[in-house]
């Protein structure tokens, strides 16, 4: 994770963001954020360990997965990459700040190396530090 300049704001002190984008999170709404993305990427490696996370071919779709919590909505995608790959699709709508941006499958791996990194579990420890941003350039 990479500090944010702007976390001494006590009511939004983490930033989501990728290329071109960011959203200002509160504490609750990391948590929120981190714990969607943590039940998408355990949804992806179920669907890999099962043998399912799958690139289109013929008339089947590339593999999907979806997680959303009330405010934050995630859908990752297959994507060519060491397995299970995927990129994101994400969505967050939270009172007046709403974002909808893509990470593709490289910042995918930045954004987990980090989040796991930081929690380490993966699972989503981040509001314990909330002066960080969850983020790749």
């Amino acid at each position: 994770m990479i500090e944010d300049p702007r976390a001494d704001d006590l009511d939004f002190p983490a930033v989501a963001a990728g290329p071109g984008w960011s959203v200002p999170l509160s504490e609750e709404e990391l948590a929120d954020f981190m714990a969607v993305l943590a039940r998408l990427r355990g949804a992806v490696a179920s669907l890999h360990a099962q043998g399912q996370w799958l690139p289109a071919v013929g008339d089947r779709p590339v593999s999907r997965a979806k997680w959303q919590s009330h405010h934050i909505r995630m859908q990752a995608t297959w994507a060519t990459g060491p397995p299970p790959a995927f990129s994101i699709d994400l969505s967050i709508c939270i009172g007046r700040r709403s974002v909808t941006a893509v990470w593709p499958h490289g910042v995918v791996q930045e954004v987990c190396a980090a989040v796991d990194a930081t929690s380490g579990d993966g699972a989503g420890a981040l509001a314990a530090a909330p002066a960080r941003a969850v983020a790749a350039a």
